[in-house]
């Protein structure tokens, strides 16, 4: 009985569309465009100019203010009687807004409001000189006479343009007021730097319209429509009567076919070379990718061989681990389980939920470029991939906020984590002005692996024990002060934090002579606070925020004893090592070491931009100007204290004619220093990663890739030159990326 009443109630509720849709079907006596075929209907969403919903079927008949929206499908909708023919590809929504009457009055009026179409138009009596059509974007207007041509229009990456496949349409910039006349092959975008016409090669035509291809209409059926020589050719009609004439379609697999779409979308392939420690290595890496709304997931599945790539013994083990034994390796359940997880972690690349900054919440996981906290005084570009790929790590680095409380967390390494971090913040004003909490701390501060060959083992061991195995913490309290937001155009706001750090020690550690005193077990708050008075301290206060495409950042930052702002930033695996000896040093030592050490004041004035230019190019800078106030009040340049980054960045397919792109980013501490006193610029304090992507042929491309790696002993543990610092080599590779 139930099921039933809950048939009888479904019927109930669809057959007012039902109706609609038959009494739709009775062809009027004027012009009307109809729905003459989609792949999948239940994708379809239709609503008429009230708003009523529409039940979808071949041959429904779309009135003037009718919105169609395809889901995971595509849609074919013929204008009657003049033949012209529009192809919606998957997620596009398209309006009907006006049709031009059989008696030559009205206008053929349409809007694309997302997404991309394609529209083979008849030719219109007495319009060879005036429009028949116009198809609108939010930026752009189309006036089309009889034509053939795609638009798409996505402004989230800087999209609305118009391709012509045969003969000519007006493309009109509505922002400017500028009319560009786009003939048979060639394409405009409004949102290009230079608003103009650019003629595309076949080659590049042919894939612009490969996702618009007609499957049940044929081009070649609309009045005035000549041969097409780049997706069509004529054919035979089919012997059968009830054959319906098609579109031909290349003998690839087509390009909608849901199949190939997810296989384009998910394999990814790379063959070649690589440099690691001075060792080069064949490797081939199964890169799938999955992306979906705001979820994107990135494997990393490589086999990286010095000579045989079916013998496993041959293999690269990053830090000494064989990442595809997956605990048959180890002995014991619980090192077994402990290795499989790590291994099987291995294989994610990145894993992304949302964005930070624009997003209630997000989620990434992976080898993470460039993690932050709150107003990143304490964490600010800090990357668990320094090394990657001869060391990969799996971080996290994840947020939320739920009205007026907020948190953020990050890991460099869920397998085997080191730092980690938190912040909560609350709303003390609306938006305006918020208070925030941090930590981070960097569980193993002498970590086994650097200090096990380090240059100061022979004074206080080569275990962490000899250190007291210590854990860092770092935090504080931040403050916005206020926000603008105007939207694109300008947003910024005002922040002032203020930090400070402290060690806990596992283990207590005796005395070593005149290097040190006792270290006590526990919480040691020393650097923080000692005989008496204030020690290690940190502050920072500025602006922050976007000018148009220009996200800036300018503050003034004051650093006292052994802390410096941004303290985890990217070369921090690189560095912490000496940080370790410095604090050991303040923290055991006596009385004067630590009032020489706090008699001078470090201040920096920090300066950042950066901005996207219509996704062609990405462009990003920073430099911290150091400066030092001592005692006597006299300012000076402090050499050891700059910070300077540069980072270019240009997507591929953006640079017209030029099958190159790539990016590269150089990140560095003591630049300064490396000018004047020509210290190597690619030493430890630096940070590289680059590549250079030249498309051989369609799907294939040529990959050269460089970075700096850190060298490490076959145990993982660090290699160090004679000046006590880690070794730092160039990590080079040359891959053949091969896509669908």
């Amino acid at each position: 009985m139930k099921q039933t009443l809950a048939l009888l109630a479904l019927l109930l509720a669809f057959l007012p569309g039902a109706l609609t849709a038959q009494t739709a079907k009775k062809a009027p006596t004027k012009a009307y465009a109809s729905l003459e075929y989609s792949d999948d209907e239940t994708q379809l969403v239709i609503t008429d100019a009230s708003g009523n919903a529409l039940v979808p079927s071949d041959g429904l008949v779309l009135p003037a203010g009718t919105v169609v929206k395809t889901l995971k499908t595509s849609a074919e909708i013929k204008l009657n009687p003049n033949g012209s023919i529009i192809k919606l590809s998957a997620a596009t929504s398209f309006k009907i807004e006006n049709l031009k009457e059989t008696d030559g009055t009205g206008s053929n009026d349409f809007a694309l409001l997302g997404g991309k179409i394609r529209t083979v138009a008849a030719k219109l009596a007495g319009a060879s000189n005036t429009p028949g059509y116009n198809i609108r974007t939010p930026t752009a207007n189309c006036g089309v006479r009889g034509t053939d041509f795609a638009m798409l229009y996505d402004p989230t990456n800087n999209k609305d343009w118009v391709c012509v496949q045969e003969g000519q349409v007006d493309f009109t910039n509505i922002t400017t007021g500028a009319t560009v006349p786009v003939a048979a092959s060639q394409f405009a975008n409004t949102f290009d730097p230079v608003f103009q016409a650019g003629a595309v090669d076949a080659t590049r035509l042919a894939q612009l319209f490969s996702d618009v291809a007609f499957v049940k209409l044929n081009p070649l059926d609309v009045p005035s429509k000549t041969l097409t020589p780049v997706t069509q050719e004529k054919t035979p009609a089919p012997a059968t009567a009830e054959a319906t004439p098609t579109e031909p379609k290349p003998a690839a697999p087509a390009a909608d076919d849901p199949m190939m779409e997810f296989l384009k979308k998910f394999f990814g392939l790379e063959v070649g070379s690589v440099t690691i420690n001075g060792t080069t290595y064949s490797k081939a890496v199964l890169s799938p990718v999955v992306s979906f709304d705001n979820f994107k997931l990135g494997l990393y599945l490589p086999i990286v061989y010095t000579r045989d790539m079916f013998d496993s013994s041959d293999w690269y083990r990053p830090a000494g681990n064989n990442e595809w034994s997956f605990g048959s390796d180890k002995s014991g359940l619980g090192n077994q389980a402990a290795d499989f997880g790590k291994d099987l972690a291995l294989k994610i690349k990145y894993l992304e939920w949302g964005t930070q900054g624009v997003d209630p919440y997000y989620l990434k996981v992976g080898n993470l470029r460039t993690m932050t906290l709150g107003h990143g005084t304490v964490v600010r570009n800090f990357a668990n991939d320094q090394d990657f790929p001869a060391v990969r790590k799996i971080g996290l680095n994840a947020g939320a906020k739920f009205g007026g409380f907020g948190f953020e967390g990050l890991a460099d390494d869920l397998a085997d984590p080191s730092v980690v971090g938190g912040r909560i913040s609350f709303d003390l004003v609306g938006d305006q002005v918020q208070l925030g909490f941090q930590t981070t701390v960097d569980l193993h501060l002498a970590n086994s692996q650097e200090v096990a060959s380090s240059p100061f083992a022979s004074w206080y061991g080569n275990t962490s024990d000899s250190y007291g195995d210590p854990m860092l913490l770092v935090g504080g309290l931040d403050l916005q002060l206020f926000k603008i937001d105007m939207g694109s155009v300008f947003r910024a706001k005002a922040f002032v934090d203020a930090n400070t750090l402290a060690l806990y020690n596992r283990k207590a550690a005796p005395a070593l002579g005149l290097v040190r005193s006792a270290i006590p077990e526990g919480f040691d708050t020393t650097t923080l606070w000692h005989d008496g008075e204030l020690g290690s301290f940190g502050t920072e206060a500025g602006f922050m925020g976007n000018i148009a495409v220009v996200d800036y950042r300018l503050s003034f930052q004051t650093e006292r004893g052994v802390y410096h702002n941004a303290l985890f930033q990217g070369n921090y695996y690189r560095t912490r090592l000496f940080m370790l000896g410095f604090i050991q040093q303040y923290a055991y030592s006596d009385k004067a070491t630590r009032e020489s050490m706090d008699k001078n004041l470090n201040l920096g004035i920090y300066g950042s931009a950066g901005f996207n230019l219509f996704n062609i190019l990405t462009m990003e800078g920073a430099y911290r100007y150091p400066l030092v106030l001592d005692s006597s009040g006299g300012l000076s340049f402090d050499e050891n204290g700059d910070y300077f980054k540069i980072r270019f960045d240009v997507p591929k397919d953006k640079i017209p004619f030029v099958k190159l792109s790539g990016g590269i980013s150089y990140e560095r501490t003591q630049f300064v220093k490396s000018l004047l006193h020509g210290t190597n610029l690619f030493d430890v304090n630096t940070v590289l990663r680059g590549e250079v992507v030249y498309g051989l042929v369609q799907s294939l491309d040529l990959v050269i890739g460089v970075s700096t790696a850190t060298i490490r002993n076959p145990d993982g543990s660090v290699q160090y030159d004679s000046a006590g610092q880690p070794k730092v080599s160039p990590t080079i590779s040359l891959d053949t990326r091969l896509s669908l």
